[in-house]
């Protein structure tokens, strides 16, 4: 057995102290969760792994630029296997034929999670000097293709690995053996790692995880929506929002007769449940972790009401709710660490996308992309098809130097909607 170290001078300096096991056998114990780098046939008893992925992979090659890598995660343990063969130093004495292969648990170890770090130790058996490093890193981002297999995205279609700024990604299905036909976009967020996404249809209306794209459609598809029973509400008490509202047709035509800066307890507030009741209402607000918080001109708090006891009232009342909680400025901000927001979701721009959405859409779809518009998408996450309350997060860019990035400004979530209703 070889440590990485051994094969790469001061490995465990350039990995942050993260060291990776290699054994020339390659073989692994999944009780001891060792983690290996094979360059030999296979690692022992992941036969069903590398066949995988063979179906997918092009020919093998040891040239860096022509390097693809399909990844899967299998049991706890990621799988890399590239169709690159490294060229061994004499040193060795060994005669590598067979392209590279790692396995680990990312939670033991987190360079399991880096592709930068993973890409380096495919390529090279031993460690580059930091132009060579410099070099790898621009061909990993211009030149590889990846193969992400779908097992790669988490409960929330997040990808288990942090895919940076990787350009030529493929969705795969490794058990199926083919590609899947989504074109997947890299949207950096604010908070890593980047979501990997997929437009469903107009400028900005996506879905996550990527290969989800048709069954979000095929959702989106069974859910009516009439303009024309639409019951309106803003929870903000803002002139800018008061006038927005006054000057918006639509809106100011469904709203519910109750004065946001007078809604001082639930029992106010079930008063504009009980006018909207058997609608569709749409509420705006801001959101303060669990629960809607109305406050003030001057930030005094007058009331907060949980979000689960705002979609009980919509449930009693057969209303169909579409409540849109948008973060405040200090979260956002927090989120993205302080960079200038470019494009926010406030009251008056919701108000603003909102009146577009009534007065332009006639399916659910429609409401959908209506309220995106470009520097503002709508993501719809796998809550989307798996919950009751169908969720969407709302994205709005933000510039740090000459990179774009998209933090999280708002959330739609769709609640008591039934196919046809």
């Amino acid at each position: 057995m070889f440590f990485l170290s051994q094969l790469f001078p001061n490995t465990a300096r350039y990995l942050g102290e993260r060291i990776l096991l290699v054994t020339v056998f390659c073989l692994i114990s999944i009780a001891a969760h060792s983690a290996n780098v094979c360059r030999t046939e296979a690692f022992e008893g992941m036969y069903e792994n590398k066949r995988r992925a063979e179906s997918l992979l092009p020919k093998n090659t040891s040239s860096m630029k022509e390097t693809s890598i399909y990844v899967e995660y299998d049991q706890g343990n990621l799988y890399y296997h590239s169709n690159f063969v490294t060229k061994a130093s004499d040193d060795f004495g060994l005669s590598i034929k067979y392209p590279t292969k790692i396995t680990g648990n990312p939670r033991e170890n987190p360079a399991f999670a880096d592709l930068q770090t993973m890409f380096l130790n495919i390529v090279f058996a031993e460690r580059p000097d930091q132009n060579t490093t410099e070099i790898a890193h621009r061909i990993l981002k211009d030149d590889v293709q990846l193969l992400l297999d779908v097992s790669m995205f988490d409960k929330n279609g997040i990808p288990r690995i942090d895919l940076k700024d990787v350009q030529n990604i493929r969705i795969v299905d490794g058990h199926l053996k083919q590609s899947l036909s989504v074109s997947p976009e890299l949207m950096s967020t604010a908070k890593p790692p980047p979501s990997l996404i997929s437009k469903i249809t107009g400028c900005c209306l996506y879905g996550r995880p990527p290969n989800w794209s048709l069954k979000f459609s095929e959702e989106l598809s069974k859910q009516s929506f009439d303009a024309k029973k639409v019951k309106f509400t803003s929870l903000f008490i803002d002139t800018a929002t008061e006038k927005e509202i006054k000057n918006s047709k639509k809106l100011k035509s469904a709203q519910v007769k109750e004065k946001t800066n007078q809604l001082k307890s639930e029992a106010d507030l079930v008063k504009i449940f009980d006018a909207a009741k058997g609608n569709t209402l749409v509420l705006i607000g801001h959101v303060e972790g669990s629960d809607y918080v109305i406050r003030t001109s001057s930030n005094v708090e007058q009331l907060r009401v949980s979000i689960t006891k705002i979609r009980k009232l919509a449930k009693e009342r057969d209303i169909q709710l579409i409540d849109i909680g948008c973060e405040t400025t200090k979260a956002i901000m927090d989120e993205s660490f302080g960079l200038g927001v470019l494009t926010k979701y406030n009251s008056v721009e919701a108000v603003k996308s909102l009146e577009r959405s009534l007065e332009k859409s006639t399916t659910f779809e429609e409401f959908l992309v209506n309220v995106s518009s470009e520097g503002l998408k709508i993501v719809l996450e796998p809550s989307f098809l798996t919950n009751d309350a169908k969720t969407a997060s709302i994205y709005s860019k933000i510039r740090e130097k000459s990179k774009e990035i998209w933090t999280k400004v708002a959330q739609i979530t769709f609640s008591n909607f039934s196919k046809g209703k």
